[in-house]
């Protein structure tokens, strides 16, 4: 992801001095979602709103339906969900006026996120099969592996946890048909690390936060490592013995870094989890 912004990045200078505006609004509402894919909520959204009325102004629906999405998502988990959840749908209904399967796909997928920052989770869950089904329809395994990973973390957030692994293994085997490194990998992988969390497997989800973490460093992400910094935290409360004062490290990092991003939604819910730690 990193390198792929350093490449786009590249462009902007260029079509800045330009004067065509097809070269400009592409890198920017590429490197918009790939920042919204990070974590970097405030920087990506802002990005996405500076395409979307070009790419709007020019007929380019594709474009314009996958960058409102991702502004959805992005606007949801910064706080304002019930917007967030707006611009998704809007970019469902283009998709549907085309009748677009990729689109609806897309949009799905952010909007099913919308849900899950806002702890709608039955109807996050709704939104990941719908994404699925879309997906499956125009052969993307993309929105596929996304989707699935999508319901997989819903349905455990939701406490149906033989659900949620269920889904997670589809996530997983459509990774295997992409080759294995895809594009969010790592919020994949903070999904199983909750979901190993809730299913009492703390050991397992120790592991696999730091899996994530390492995937995060790499990759520039904060969404994730703030979730399995959140996840280690509550591992090792949970653990024999606890480690109270390095889950508390834990847990301040996981704000630390989930706040760097403007995922408020998701920080909000550590500062919870680490409420309950020191009332407990």
């Amino acid at each position: 992801m990193r390198e792929a912004l350093g490449y786009y990045k590249n462009v902007l200078p260029v079509a800045q001095q330009s004067d065509d505006p097809e070269l400009l609004v592409i890198p920017t509402g590429a490197i918009g979602q790939a920042l919204v894919v990070q974590g970097h909520l405030e920087k990506g959204s802002t990005m996405l709103g500076q395409a979307i009325p070009v790419f709007e102004k020019m007929a380019r629906w594709p474009q314009w339906i996958q960058a409102k999405s991702f502004y959805g998502a992005a606007i949801a988990g910064m706080g304002n969900w019930k917007q967030g959840l707006s611009e998704g749908l809007d970019a469902l209904s283009k998709s549907n006026e085309f009748r677009s399967s990729t689109g609806i796909g897309v949009s799905q997928n952010c909007i099913g996120y919308a849900y899950l920052f806002g702890g709608e989770l039955h109807h996050a869950m709704e939104a990941a099969q719908a994404a699925v089904e879309a997906a499956r329809q125009s052969g993307d395994l993309i929105y596929q592996y996304v989707g699935y990973a999508l319901w997989a973390w819903s349905a455990g957030r939701n406490g149906q946890l033989d659900i949620a692994a269920e889904k997670m293994i589809k996530s997983l085997e459509v990774a295997q048909q992409l080759g294995g490194k895809v594009i969010m990998g790592d919020v994949s992988m903070a999904a199983k690390a909750e979901i190993a969390l809730l299913k009492g497997e703390y050991n397992d989800a120790i592991e696999l936060g730091r899996q994530t973490l390492e995937i995060a460093r790499i990759t520039g992400a904060a969404w994730s490592a703030g979730v399995a910094y959140r996840v280690l935290g509550q591992a090792m409360v949970n653990s024999n013995p606890v480690y109270w004062e390095e889950a508390e490290k834990q847990f301040a990092e996981s704000i630390k870094v989930l706040e760097s991003g403007k995922n408020r939604l998701e920080a909000a819910r550590t500062h919870l989890v680490w409420g309950k730690v020191c009332r407990d």
